[in-house]
């Protein structure tokens, strides 16, 4: 709450709703819907151009992760990581250990902007496509993609592209 301002756009469930911020209060956001539909249960928001550089991981976070470390889980997916500095926090709680491996998720301007030191400390990259486009422009997250995959591949760091193909097509009614 503290990052929003007036005037500010929210999209909401990969940007299939958006919002504009009309008053931000101690604990609460004021909008107006730029659209019509409906806003389902734990879908995720996104704050374009908003960078949420305080701490990155939470309490529970370090929960987590000490929980995949114990387990020997193979691989934790850090979302909206936006610099290098963020997989170096979760690495120093993994310390020596082999696993787990870190997958970073490439969701917003912020890691497009450090792709470069995000790519050299992350085990392995996941570019969403839905909270990419939501968060930069739809229409160039194909470019976006090309480059993270070429960086990516540069490094020798494998890629996962995440997409809703299947979903969308299940909601098309598409064979």
């Amino acid at each position: 709450i503290k990052k929003l301002k007036k005037n500010n756009i929210i999209f909401a469930d990969d940007g299939s709703l958006s919002f504009i911020v009309k008053k931000v209060g101690k604990h609460d956001i004021e909008c107006i819907a730029k659209c019509s539909g409906t806003l389902k249960s734990k879908k995720g928001f996104n704050f374009p151009n908003i960078s949420f550089d305080e701490k990155f991981l939470t309490k529970k976070d370090r929960e987590y992760i000490k929980f995949a470390i114990i387990n020997k889980v193979d691989f934790i997916a850090l979302s909206f990581v936006e610099k290098g500095k963020n997989i170096e926090e979760v690495k120093k709680l993994i310390g020596n250990s082999d696993s787990p491996k870190i997958i970073s998720k490439i969701e917003n301007k912020a890691a497009l902007d450090n792709i470069h030191d995000i790519v050299r400390k992350t085990d392995l990259i996941m570019i969403d496509r839905g909270d990419l486009a939501a968060e930069t422009n739809p229409a160039d997250v194909v470019i976006h993609q090309k480059k993270i995959i070429s960086i990516s591949n540069e490094m020798n760091k494998p890629v996962i592209v995440a997409t809703e193909m299947l979903n969308n097509m299940i909601l098309l009614n598409h064979p």
